[in-house]
């Protein structure tokens, strides 16, 4: 089934994992059909026609159009430039980057669709077939455009505010349909009795199958725990942590069975998706809070949990395997983040933030060499003395972009006194 290709997982693949090990010129050669591509797919909605800047699977190799294929595909293309710095690339990249950004403020702007004006219009979003404004579709557009800004005010382009200004009113926008249509949401309690609002998947279409969407495993994988990742909305917004806690604590953990197969009422289990482990936005709640235990739980259930033990395949969903690398990519890519992050907060470089004190231990090393970064690549070494009192760590970075702050966490091991830098 996959000689076919999903995009947005795709996009996954080549960013979170090919990228971040640093396989530049293969992302590249991937990334040209979509350039030569681009503007050839009508997208999968009533509401839409065929514009120059849509970003979709090629039509060679098409299983089922998402609408978040063309923001997943904008923020791979973005991406890359950021953690290659290629010139070469960029330059070749620009004005297929614009289009697509060109698109999106085109779709926001539509009026007369079955949905909230100023959000993209209803329209397929994942293999749920069903035209829904879909926070997940909604959710990977922002992404893309808000790393095209990125790109863009680094390269000095002339349009880079134009479509700065746009991100912002897309996320008000955003914010403030989500906001009205769970006022229209029911409640649900919690263990202790407490009062949550079931926040929605979609804001618009599908209404009279949504609460069976919502005990589908889709509305985990490709629900409202994505918008933290997007970037729409903080893992600290009241609606945010309804929604983690309907998947850590809701009332279908007492129906959970881990002998079951994947597509029966979504939880998380150990921090990853009862269906799909690459889908474990849930993850990025705890780096976000700086929740180390949940994050470490997560990182790690990912890496064992969806990787089959004696093959070391990669599995699609749980219990399953596939042979393909959609769970692989978050695990390497929360490694990277726990050690070395440049996306908590624009401008900054942490180092050791979340780092797993198992990698700690006395007398152990660990070792990054070049690792990409949106700053350049970057290297750090640790050493752990063999008491465990002191810990010694080496950076070295080739900045492309200097970052505005380093950040170096001291991790709370136990017995630590001493932390030599440089």
């Amino acid at each position: 089934i996959y000689a076919n290709l999903w995009t947005t997982p795709m996009s996954m693949d080549t960013t979170m994992m090919m990228e971040i090990l640093g396989h530049h010129k293969t992302v590249e050669r991937y990334l040209e059909i979509f350039r030569e591509e681009q503007g050839t797919v009508v997208p999968p909605g009533s509401a839409y026609e065929k514009h120059p800047g849509y970003l979709s699977t090629p039509a060679l190799y098409k299983s089922i159009d998402w609408l978040c294929d063309n923001g997943a595909v904008l923020w791979v293309l973005c991406m890359h430039y950021l953690l290659s710095g290629d010139k070469g690339y960029i330059n070749k990249f620009a004005d297929c980057i614009v289009k697509s950004c060109e698109w999106i403020k085109t779709m926001r702007a539509k009026k007369g669709h079955k949905g909230y004006e100023g959000v993209l219009p209803p329209a397929v979003a994942s293999d749920y077939t069903v035209e829904i404004q879909a926070v997940w579709a909604i959710g990977w557009n922002y992404k893309g455009l808000s790393a095209a800004v990125r790109v863009l005010k680094e390269i000095n382009h002339p349009r880079a505010a134009e479509f700065e200004e746009e991100a912002r009113l897309y996320k008000e926008a955003y914010i403030k349909a989500l906001k009205d249509k769970c006022r229209k949401m029911p409640y649900w309690k919690d263990a202790k009795g407490k009062k949550r609002i079931f926040v929605p998947p979609s804001l618009a279409g599908g209404e009279e199958d949504e609460r069976g969407v919502t005990r589908h495993a889709f509305y985990l994988d490709t629900g409202p725990l994505f918008n933290v990742f997007a970037g729409l909305m903080p893992a600290t917004d009241p609606l945010m942590r309804d929604t983690l806690a309907w998947f850590r604590e809701g009332p279908a953990h007492k129906y959970y069975r881990r002998d079951s197969n994947c597509w029966q009422v979504p939880v998380l289990d150990h921090e990853m998706s009862s269906c799909e482990p690459c889908y474990s936005w849930n993850v990025f709640f705890s780096w976000q809070m700086g929740d180390r235990e949940k994050f470490i739980e997560g990182m790690y259930s990912v890496f064992a949990g969806s990787l089959s033990r004696k093959t070391w395949i990669s599995c699609e969903t749980r219990g399953g395997i596939t042979g393909n690398v959609f769970s692989a990519p978050l695990a390497i890519y929360l490694a990277r983040l726990a050690v070395i992050d440049d996306q908590i907060k624009q401008g900054e470089l942490h180092l050791l933030r979340l780092v797993p004190l198992a990698w700690l231990k006395p007398n152990d090393k660990v070792t990054l060499e070049d690792m990409p970064t949106e700053y350049g690549p970057v290297s750090l070494r640790t050493k752990m003395s063999k008491d465990g009192k002191e810990l010694v760590v080496s950076f070295g970075a080739k900045f492309r972009a200097e970052p505005e702050r380093i950040i170096l966490h001291i991790p709370p091991v136990q017995g630590l006194r001493k932390v030599t830098y440089n």
